[in-house]
């Protein structure tokens, strides 16, 4: 059987003096009775219950053990039932179990009340006969500082009463407690003549009062004594019952705690359990046995010495301020969190586990979770033979200056054979920045610099006037490279996001998108530096989330939507871009669009203006509107584009038609895909979305003033305005002919037969025709 009674009183005074040393701040109980898992239903006495006094009288009823409990909890509990008639069943501390007496006391319990309509159970605290172990047969009134009494009535009722002076009076109390409800009750007296304040100055009791607490709520503020002399000690207390017809009125009792000094007690975990309630943002919490247990949020934490409180995959653990003297381990997936003003002390071990999945060789992006990292044995049992830093005056990776991490700063490491990294250290909290540098184009390796995941949307808004609205993420599975190139590289294996519009575009050659607006610990990403005269990029404790944040999903907006369309080739490559229709956006090249970090050999794109981009916001959907399209092939080959995600107006059925001018179709791609065929190279001007059938985009809205015709063996293009080139394709969309212009008429010659495709560009519109020979 579990110990019953955790005494400290009992035990050498030495011992005692370091035993409250060991909980530092935390006040330590008198004692504590947990019931553990005892046998069930066995009958209840001192030597297994460690109460000092069980009594049963002659009118029934008693008191067992119930394992597991039947009302408050899954072990074990002790069942009290009242006797009928005069006589008396309780239990109780006294003077001897009690510990050093004084005039102020605090005491918690798990409380539970059932049965019926007829008895009485009392809660008694104070100091004389009633006390002792023989647990009178009576109460008498000069002897209770604090009387609660507990009245059984019809229809399951409670009705509460306060023990004030020398009679029973309701206090506001009346309907506090219900039967067949579990609660938690805190009770707080002070038998002195002074206000004395707990709860860290926040909450106080009056001189000869006490404050009640159920469930973590003040009910009882303030409650006036009874009989117990002013400034007399309490060393003893006692759950009494009485009077109850057939032995209806049950009392089931967990956890109880008592300590000689008010306060609110904090939560404790015992390697078992939490004694003294569950911990909440307003309570602190003790850790004083190994935790492997949920998510818990506590004003502040502390780990005692030899202890671990291990932080699991999806588990999330929040604090203010953190004093840790033993161990705290974060796995991969696991969150610790600190509020804005949160501190970190202690002489303990904190340590974050990554789980790695990067293939040997290959280089990923990092940012240390605390402070200082040795990065040459981040990997246990491995050393990594490159660790590099982002130069962005020249756009390379280089070997970094130094191998101790710096806050908030990003490094590019080439994975030794071991992928799991370890990151051991002062976790790094609270507001602190890093300094930007403006040189070349401006790019920065950076990185999450917390033990938690960080809102990417939070981050950008507070550095929205240091950096540009598109964040770059390396994704070494995308390519078979093992090297690292900067912006200008052909090894374009970057996902891309846009924290204004909160959109992905995944790497090329990635089917999965990215479905969160914030990334784990340990994640390194690139931003471009925008302000020569802010370079201080700031982060602070209100960007760490607790969970990733899924993309909002505006189901019933008619003007909000979004998709994704990706562009397969038969060479095996993928590529993909996202179009969104956001309230604020503009039709323009604005902060809701990101282009990509470079673009390699392959790549799919939309176009505002001349911007080629793969992620586009656009203002609130018009079903009029027209998004050009382009793309890049590496080689000749076969083509497919298809739908592969849409949310908001695109999933209520909304059609997206892909128009492809060169063959003249249109294809709802929400019921298709559609295929090609293609020459190498960059063409812009072949497809568009439209979202109705028969809509002409600009180009074609003016062409009423262009023309194209035959002249012999010519053919003549015209226009009213200046015109700048005139391209040519064939009829599997192939570019044969490009002509500069310069004026207003240029002729063209074609020696084959067949259909074409003429596009002219004047004053920076395009107009095309089809033209047979």
């Amino acid at each position: 059987m579990k110990l019953k009674l955790q005494n400290f009183l009992k035990i050498p005074l030495v011992f005692s003096i370091s035993l409250i040393s060991v909980f530092a701040w935390a006040q330590t109980p008198n004692g504590v009775i947990d019931f553990g898992n005892p046998t069930n239903g066995i009958t209840a006495t001192t030597a297994n219950t460690g109460f000092g006094g069980v009594r049963v009288g002659s009118a029934g009823g008693g008191f067992t053990l119930q394992n597991p409990g039947q009302s408050i909890g899954t072990d074990g509990e002790l069942k009290g039932v009242a006797p009928s008639g005069g006589s008396i069943n309780s239990v109780g501390i006294t003077s001897t179990e009690y510990g050093t007496a004084a005039q102020t006391f605090t005491i918690a319990f798990d409380l539970h009340l059932s049965g019926g309509n007829s008895g009485t159970w009392y809660f008694f605290a104070g100091n004389g006969t009633n006390f002792n172990t023989a647990q009178s047969n009576t109460f008498t009134g000069s002897q209770i500082f604090t009387g609660i009494r507990w009245s059984f009535g019809a229809n399951n009722t409670i009705t509460t009463n306060n023990r004030n002076a020398g009679n029973w009076i309701s206090d506001g109390l009346a309907s506090v407690f219900s039967q067949n409800t579990a609660y938690k009750v805190v009770i707080i007296g002070n038998n002195t003549s002074a206000v004395v304040n707990y709860n860290n100055g926040i909450s106080s009791v009056a001189a000869y009062s006490y404050d009640l607490f159920v469930n973590g709520v003040l009910v009882g503020d303030n409650i006036g004594k009874a009989q117990l002399a002013n400034g007399s000690n309490i060393n003893g207390f006692r759950f009494y019952s009485e009077n109850s017809t057939s032995n209806v009125a049950e009392i089931a009792l967990d956890n109880i705690s008592w300590y000689n000094t008010c306060l609110l007690p904090i939560p404790t975990w015992d390697g078992t359990q939490w004694i003294g309630g569950t911990p909440n943002s307003t309570t602190d919490a003790l850790i004083d046995g190994d935790y492997t247990g949920p998510s818990f949020s506590a004003n502040n934490i502390t780990v005692n010495s030899t202890k671990t409180l291990l932080i699991n995959t999806g588990t999330i653990i929040t604090a203010g301020n953190l004093t840790n003297n033993g161990n705290i381990i974060v796995n991969d997936g696991g969150n610790f969190i600190q509020s804005s003003s949160g501190t970190y002390s202690g002489t303990g071990t904190f340590k974050v586990l990554k789980t790695g999945t990067s293939v040997q060789d290959k280089y990923a992006f990092w940012s240390s979770p605390v402070a200082s990292q040795n990065l040459t044995a981040m990997y246990p049992g491995a050393t990594p033979s490159f660790i590099t830093e982002y130069n962005t005056a020249t756009d390379y990776f280089v070997n970094a200056a130094s191998t101790t991490s710096a806050f908030a700063k990003g490094y590019s490491i080439k994975t030794p054979a071991v992928s799991n990294a370890e990151f051991t250290g002062t976790p790094n909290n609270g507001t602190q920045t890093f300094t930007l540098s403006t040189a070349g184009n401006g790019y920065n390796l950076v990185g999450n610099p917390y033990p938690s995941n960080l809102d990417l949307t939070a981050f950008y808004n507070a550095n929205s006037t240091r950096i540009s609205n598109t964040f770059y993420f390396w994704d070494n599975t995308s390519n078979s490279v093992t090297v690292q190139g900067g912006a200008t590289t052909t090894n374009v294996g970057y996902a891309t996001y846009n924290p204004v519009s909160q959109i992905w575009t995944p790497a090329p050659n990635i089917s999965v998108i990215p479905a969160e607006n914030s990334v784990k610990i340990g994640q390194g990403f690139i931003v471009k530096a925008t302000n020569a005269a802010d370079t201080s990029l700031s982060f602070n404790n209100n960007m760490r989330i607790a969970a990733p944040a899924t993309f909002y999903n505006k189901n019933n907006s008619s003007a909000e939507g979004k998709f994704w369309l990706r562009l397969n080739s038969s060479y095996n490559t993928n590529n993909t871009f996202a179009v969104a229709y956001i309230n604020g956006a503009s039709n323009s090249f604005d902060q809701y669009d990101s282009k990509a970090i470079g673009t390699g050999s392959d790549a799919f794109y939309t176009l505002a203006g001349t911007q080629k981009l793969v992620i586009q916001g656009r203002e609130s959907f018009n079903i009029n509107d027209v998004v050009p399209v382009g793309a890049k092939h590496f080689q000749n080959g076969n083509f497919t584009i298809s739908l592969v995600q849409k949310e908001g107006i695109f999933n209520n059925g909304q059609a997206i038609y892909l128009r492809d001018k060169v063959a003249g179709t249109y294809t709802d791609l929400q019921n298709n895909t559609y295929s090609f065929t293609a020459n190498s190279g960059d063409v812009s001007s072949r497809f568009e979305i439209v979202y109705k059938l028969g809509v002409l985009s600009t180009s074609e809205v003016a062409k009423d003033s262009f023309e194209v015709y035959r002249n012999g063996d010519h053919f003549v293009v015209k226009n009213n305005r200046s015109i700048d080139n005139v391209i040519v394709y064939d009829a599997s969309g192939r570019q044969i002919q490009t002509v500069e212009g310069g004026s207003k008429e240029i002729r063209i010659t074609l020696d084959a037969k067949g259909m074409f495709v003429v596009k002219a560009v004047s004053e920076g519109k395009e107009y095309t025709k089809k033209i047979i020979k």
